[in-house]
């Protein structure tokens, strides 16, 4: 029978994975967003034309022999892609009406002169951390991607913060929530073949009702792929946001997404029948969680 976690089990995988076999999190976070991204591109590769033979497909996550401290960080990609062309430049004047941002956030445009790109919406906590390493992993694979942060920087803390400042070093675009309805308006205007958003907003441990400003990044999802029929993907990291990782319900809003990425093993709330509107396809990905470790953690019911 394959293991299902509630949202204790969930963290206490997290704990123990660092205590007792020395993963820390930083490595379950850069597998999980590897796998993200290869997700990513695989909807790509089907769905608008795109080589995955060419692309760097993120290796799976190599598990332990045994022992503590041993390191499960996959291999990094090999024969990446040729630096990508840069499209057409905008004017200063224009780039400065669209954006309207400080000179830390600008960079690329995600859509004009490309077929294809990728939104993903990030939240200070570890669930945005994984769509940040997503980020990078795109970014190298010749992607456009913007991401946007739900909620301030000062927010970030921990290992959320560490991969925001890799984004930033490598100049991803990153824009705030209240830049969505200006670029949200050149979307329309000059809309990529496929665009695919990544929801990693809000992760297992939430509960309640969301709340600005990840309620108005939840509606903007829903927005973008009710608007966009046949061009947004919307592909939610672990859990869509604003669905209760236990009971499986959202007491206002939630993600309605085509495909759920869960790590390591399906939560509780993806499970039951009021989930099925929100999650489409669910795929669970491995990361690096010893199989003992998984087990042991679903055995045990006071986790």
């Amino acid at each position: 029978m394959n293991p299902i976690l509630t949202v204790e089990q969930a963290k206490a995988l997290d704990r123990l994975a660092l205590e007792e076999y020395g993963i820390p999190v930083s490595t379950l976070m850069e597998n999980a967003g590897r796998s993200l991204a290869g997700k990513v591109i695989e909807l790509l590769g089907k769905q608008a034309g795109f080589s995955t033979e060419r692309a760097v497909i993120p290796a799976k996550p190599a598990r332990p022999a045994g022992g503590a401290g041993m390191s499960i960080l996959a291999s990094p990609p090999r024969n990446p892609s040729p630096p990508r062309k840069r499209g057409p430049r905008f004017s200063t004047i224009f780039r400065k009406m669209v954006y309207n941002l400080d000179s830390r956030f600008r960079g690329n445009d995600s859509f004009r002169g490309n077929d294809r790109a990728a939104w993903i919406f990030c939240g200070s906590g570890n669930n945005g951390g994984d769509g940040l390493v997503a980020a990078r992993f795109l970014h190298q694979n010749n992607i456009p991607v913007v991401v946007f942060l739900v909620g301030s920087k000062e927010k970030f803390k921990g290992e959320a913060l560490a991969q925001l400042q890799k984004v930033e070093e490598i100049q991803i675009p990153i824009k705030l929530m209240s830049d969505f309805e200006t670029l949200n308006k050149e979307f329309k205007l000059h809309p990529p073949q496929k665009l695919i958003v990544i929801d990693a907003i809000l992760g297992t441990g939430f509960h309640g009702e969301p709340r600005p400003p990840a309620l108005l990044a939840i509606k903007a999802i829903n927005d973008l792929k009710k608007n966009h029929p046949g061009k947004v993907t919307v592909l939610a990291a672990d859990i869509p946001s604003g669905l209760n990782g236990d009971e499986g319900f959202t007491e206002t809003e939630a993600v309605r997404a085509d495909t759920t990425l869960t790590f390591a093993a399906p939560k509780q709330g993806l499970t039951v029948n009021s989930a099925q509107a929100y999650i489409g396809n669910l795929e669970v990905v491995d990361i690096g969680i010893p199989t003992e470790l998984l087990q042991s953690v679903t055995n045990n019911k006071s986790s």
